[in-house]
């Protein structure tokens, strides 16, 4: 008995240190929990924010070739035309020099025919 009547104030103080470091044990837990439910609210809203920009910038990357395209589009458009329109001439002119030629040889055709 004597034991104990002299050893109770160190099994208390031991006992309370277990306590403290029980209590504390918990308490560092629900702090890391509490930490890491932060960090996945905050990744998660920056994730959030990323995919929004890039949403964003693919639209409007979508957008400035979209206009680019209708513009070449039309550019080409206008370059065909002009093209056809220059072949047309040219053949009409050339059709007109065929003609004139034709009647060149016909008339020297002729002019040997009448010679004899």
């Amino acid at each position: 008995m004597k034991f104990f009547r002299d050893a109770w104030p160190i099994v208390v103080i031991v006992g309370t240190i277990a306590g403290a470091v029980w209590t504390a044990a918990w308490s560092v837990g629900d702090f890391m929990t509490a930490q890491i439910a932060a960090s996945e609210s905050r990744l998660t809203a920056q994730i959030a924010a990323a995919d929004n920009r890039l949403t964003a910038q693919i639209a409007a990357t979508d957008n400035r070739l979209t206009t680019q395209i209708v513009a070449t589009d039309n550019r080409l458009t206008t370059l065909d035309n002009r093209f056809t329109a220059q072949i047309a001439e040219s053949e009409t002119r050339l059709t007109g020099q065929i003609a004139e030629i034709r009647l060149l040889f016909v008339d020297h055709l002729e002019d040997h025919a009448n010679a004899r």
